[in-house]
């Protein structure tokens, strides 16, 4: 009889985690663009660094955001999506690629822009490589970003 209520309860929670996970999966559809609603941020050193979609600039606080000054403010790596210090630089996916700045962001070069893996998302340190979510799938890199492979 015990391990019939075990087996209930966690049945009843598996049931109550998907409908949560189909809820969020259903929200997460709706939003067009998730860095109008929340702006990627991140700290380096001792500065905020942040996107601003509505100004399509990047932008640092040295008073814990309490004021924000115009860090990178060309359109010539198209718009910012997402931030990663990563080692010693700080790479960035945008609109046309990855870039990286060893400047904290004053300047930028590209570091891929291929389209082979499809429009990046998002990057994260995966410890001994770089993961990014593209439009294609999850890809890996272990040279910093210059090559990709998809994960399989």
């Amino acid at each position: 009889m015990h391990t019939e209520t075990a087996l209930a309860t966690k049945s009843s929670q598996l049931a109550i985690l998907f409908a949560i996970i189909q809820k969020l999966s259903y929200l997460c559809s709706r939003l067009t663009n998730f860095n109008t609603i929340m702006p990627q941020m991140i700290m380096l050193g001792s500065e905020m660094i942040r996107i601003n979609p509505a100004k399509k600039t990047v932008e640092y606080s040295t008073s814990q955001g309490r004021s924000w000054s115009s860090r990178y403010t060309s359109s010539s790596c198209g718009e910012f999506i997402d931030l990663l210090p990563y080692e010693n630089e700080l790479l960035a996916v945008t609109s046309k690629g990855v870039y990286y700045s060893t400047s904290q962001g004053r300047s930028w070069s590209s570091r891929y822009t291929s389209s082979t893996c499809g429009e990046f998302q998002c990057l994260m340190d995966g410890g001994r490589e770089l993961l990014a979510q593209t439009s294609k799938g999850l890809y890996y890199s272990t040279s910093s970003g210059r090559s990709w492979s998809k994960r399989r």
